[in-house]
């Protein structure tokens, strides 16, 4: 009974930390988001897939929740209004699935979402540029390839490049997923406002802009994540200080 409640207070704490740092990080501006004019990608979105790693799937998910719903309080809204925070938090979900092991989990929600985002009526991708669609589906395969399963036992070990190819891999998947679910949103928000040509038109501006995003995003994540979680694991393995392990 006392590890249960020792568990629980230290998931609590977690939470309410990374939250608040979730929410100071998303008040800096990274680079603007095409097609909503005067709405930008937070700092907050570099350590969102780093939450699932280090808090595990359930307590990432709440602490990027809270931390964007503060931002959204604050009166700092970002494309979706208050419902903001579902991208980021869908970032933590996923790295903390794949954190977990979780290989069927993750590659069921990242297909289902993916397929959701392609064949949107009026707007999917597949209906008005397919293209567009060449990152997601590439890393597609990387989630269902049989390396999600070794990206687990990397994290917790020491030999530096396996460490760096495990949170690059968590940190580029998680952001993918991400991608998709606020692209997702957007196409549900907006469908109506366009035509399914100029759904086309925007697909097509934006082939060659999200890869650069996200390979942004990725980049920092790991830059970030890397020399935290190899500090960490020279301490206390990483599935520790995982709420899930």
């Amino acid at each position: 009974m006392r590890s249960v409640h020792q568990s629980t207070a230290r998931e609590v704490a977690f939470t309410c930390i990374f939250a608040a740092v979730y929410a100071l990080l998303s008040l800096w501006s990274l680079f603007p988001v095409i097609g909503a004019p005067g709405k930008f990608i937070a700092l907050s979105s570099v350590i969102a897939p780093l939450m699932g790693v280090f808090l595990g799937s359930k307590v990432g998910l709440a602490a990027a929740s809270i931390g964007g719903l503060i931002t959204s309080l604050t009166g700092n809204m970002g494309a979706f209004g208050p419902l903001s925070f579902v991208p980021g938090a869908s970032a933590a979900l996923f790295s903390g699935l794949i954190r977990e092991g979780r290989r069927s989990e993750a590659s069921v929600l990242y297909s289902v979402a993916l397929v959701a985002f392609m064949f949107y009526p009026n707007s999917g991708p597949v209906w008005t540029f397919p293209p567009f669609l060449w990152l997601q589906v590439l890393c597609l395969f990387l989630v269902l390839s049989p390396v999600l399963s070794r990206v687990k036992a990397f994290l917790n070990g020491h030999e530096s490049r396996r460490l760096m190819f495990a949170v690059a891999y968590v940190a580029f998947t998680s952001t993918l997923f991400s991608h998709i679910v606020g692209s997702l949103m957007f196409e549900a928000t907006f469908n109506g406002s366009f035509t399914p040509g100029e759904w086309g038109l925007l697909w097509r501006s934006l082939m060659f802009v999200y890869p650069i995003e996200r390979a942004i995003i990725t980049a920092s994540s790991t830059l970030i994540g890397l020399p935290l979680i190899k500090t960490l694991n020279s301490y206390t393995p990483m599935q520790r200080l995982n709420a899930n392990p």
